[in-house]
C-alpha cells in the first residue's frame, strides 16, 4: 500500500521465535565436542551482526551504542553472580519430586498467569507513552461502547492492532480490496471504519492503486457523516442523530462526545 505516512513494522512479533532460537543454541552448546563450538560460533556471529545493525539504526529506533554496552556488561555480571551462587545449576531428574511434564505445565501456567497482570490496562498505557497513535485510535479507545462491547474495527491500508483491547474482544482487520458498497455500509452499522484522509496529488497522472481503491471506498461513504475526524483520519460508525462529527483538539488528540 502506498501511503504518505510511515508504517511501523511488526518485527517485535518475532521475539518468541528469537527466544526459542536462543534456547536451542543454549541447549546445543551444553554438548561436548563439535556441537558446542558450532553453536558458540553461530551465537557469536549472530550477536555481532545484531549489534552492528542496532548501532546503525541508532536512537530513537533503538538505544544508543553506550546503552547496549552497559546492558551487555550488566547481563554478564548478573550471569557471573548467578553462576557463583549456584542459581544456574539445574537439579538432576532424580531429585525432582514432580515429573518433568508436570513441572513444565506448572511453569507454563504460572508464566501465563503472570502475563495477565500487565495485560490489564495495556491499551491505555500504550496510548500514554506513544506519540505515534493517531487521534482516531485515541477516540475509539475512549468511546464508552469500546470498553463495554466487542465491536470490530476495520481500516484501509493499515490499522492499529492495539484496538483489539485488553481482553482481545474487538476484531481488528483490513477492509478487503474489492469491498462492495453494501458490505462496507453494513460494517459501519456494526463497528468502526477508519479511513485515512489522503489526497491525490495533482502531479500524479496515474494515482497508485491503493489511492484509487480508497477513493472508491470513500465514495461509498459519501452520504454518511463521520463520527470523528481530524486532519489525518476519519472514523465512520453507527449514525448519530443531529450531531456533528467529533473533531480533534488543537493538540491533535481526539475529542468530542462519542
Amino acid at each position: 500500500e502506498a501511503f504518505d505516512f510511515p508504517a511501523t513494522n511488526a518485527v517485535r512479533y518475532l521475539l518468541p521465535s528469537l527466544a526459542a532460537a536462543v534456547l536451542a543454541v543454549g541447549l546445543a552448546a551444553r554438548r561436548e565436542g563439535v556441537p558446542r563450538w558450532v553453536a558458540t560460533a553461530l551465537l557469536a556471529a549472530a550477536v555481532g551482526w545484531n549489534v552492528e545493525r542496532d548501532v546503525a539504526l541508532g536512537f530513537p529506533f533503538l538505544p544508543s551504542a553506550l546503552m547496549l554496552v552497559v546492558a551487555a556488561a550488566l547481563g554478564a555480571l548478573a550471569g557471573l553472580a548467578a553462576g557463583r551462587a549456584g542459581l544456574l545449576t539445574l537439579p538432576r531428574p532424580a531429585t525432582l519430586r514432580l515429573p518433568r511434564s508436570a513441572l513444565t505445565v506448572l511453569v507454563a501456567a504460572g508464566a501465563g498467569a503472570l502475563l495477565a497482570v500487565p495485560a490489564d490496562g495495556y491499551l491505555q498505557r500504550h496510548l500514554r507513552v506513544t506519540a505515534f497513535a493517531p487521534g482516531a485510535v485515541r477516540w475509539i479507545a475512549a468511546h464508552p461502547a469500546f470498553g463495554e462491547g466487542s465491536q470490530p474495527v476495520w481500516g484501509v491500508g493499515t490499522v492499529d492492532g492495539s484496538l483489539v483491547g485488553d481482553r482481545l474482544r474487538h476484531e481488528v482487520a483490513l477492509l478487503p480490496r474489492r469491498e462492495p458498497c453494501p458490505a462496507l455500509l453494513a460494517r459501519v452499522r456494526q463497528g468502526w471504519v477508519v479511513m485515512p484522509r489522503l489526497k491525490i496529488r495533482p502531479a500524479l497522472r496515474a494515482p497508485p492503486a491503493s489511492l484509487r481503491r480508497q477513493a472508491r471506498l470513500r465514495a461509498c461513504l459519501s452520504r454518511l457523516a463521520p463520527v470523528y475526524e481530524d486532519p489525518v483520519y476519519q472514523v465512520y460508525g453507527p449514525p448519530r442523530k443531529a450531531r456533528r462529527p467529533a473533531r480533534a483538539k488543537p493538540r491533535g488528540r481526539g475529542a468530542g462526545s462519542p
